[in-house]
C-alpha cells in the first residue's frame, strides 16, 4: 500500500513565500501544530482513504511513497503534493484528500491514463481543462466522503469551493450527471 509522508521543509517554505504576496504567514509553531493535527487524522483514517481511492476505480496505487509538504500559504496542489496552511485542519485534511485524488488519477497506468484522457476530452468539449479534471476529482471525492460517512464535510466542501468558478461548474456537472456514472466511465 502507498505511504504518505507529511512534512515541513524550511527551504520549500522559504521559496513558496518568496513567490507569493503573503504578508502575514503562520508561525513555525502554527505550522508544526497544523502538521500534527493533519498527521493525527491521517493516522486514524489514512490507510482507509488510500484504500477507498484505489477501490473506487480499481487501479492499484503505482506510487509507493508520496511526499506531502505543509506550506505557510493558503494554496495547495498535487505535484509536488503541497498542502497549504488552513486555520481549520479538517478543511486542510479534505484538501489533502482532494490532492491525493489528483495524484491517483495522474498515475502512469496505461488503462487509467486512457480512461482519464477520454473523460477529459468529454468534459473539455464545453469546459476548460481545469473544470474537466475537477469533474473527475469531485466525483471521486464525493465517493470518498460518502464511503466515510462524511456527508456534512461533503456539503461544506461543495459550499466552500463555490467561489472558484471552475470548481463550482465541476460540482454542478457531478451533481447533474451523477457521480457514479462518471466513476463508472473510469473504472477498470
Amino acid at each position: 500500500m502507498t505511504k504518505l509522508d507529511l512534512q515541513i521543509s524550511a527551504v520549500y517554505n522559504q521559496a513558496i513565500l518568496s513567490w507569493t504576496n503573503i504578508t502575514k504567514a503562520p508561525t513555525e509553531d502554527d505550522l508544526e501544530q497544523y502538521l500534527q493535527l493533519v498527521r493525527d487524522q491521517w493516522a486514524k483514517d489514512g490507510n482507509k482513504i488510500l484504500s477507498i481511492i484505489q477501490h473506487t476505480l480499481g487501479y492499484e496505487w503505482e506510487i509507493p511513497l508520496i511526499n506531502a509538504y505543509i506550506v505557510p500559504v493558503p494554496i495547495s496542489f498535487s505535484s509536488p503534493l503541497t498542502l497549504g496552511y488552513k486555520v481549520d485542519a479538517k478543511v486542510g485534511f479534505d484538501v489533502l484528500c482532494h490532492e491525493l485524488i489528483h495524484v491517483y488519477i495522474s498515475q502512469p497506468t496505461a488503462e487509467l491514463k486512457e480512461r482519464v484522457s477520454e473523460a477529459l476530452s468529454k468534459y473539455s468539449e464545453y469546459n476548460n481543462k481545469l473544470t474537466a479534471v475537477h469533474v473527475l476529482v469531485h466525483a471521486m471525492h464525493k465517493a470518498l466522503y460518502l464511503e466515510l460517512n462524511w456527508q456534512a464535510r461533503l456539503e461544506k466542501d461543495i459550499t466552500r469551493t463555490q467561489k472558484f468558478p471552475e470548481y463550482k461548474k465541476a460540482w454542478n456537472i457531478v451533481e447533474h450527471e451523477d457521480f457514479q456514472k462518471i466513476l463508472n466511465s473510469l473504472k477498470k
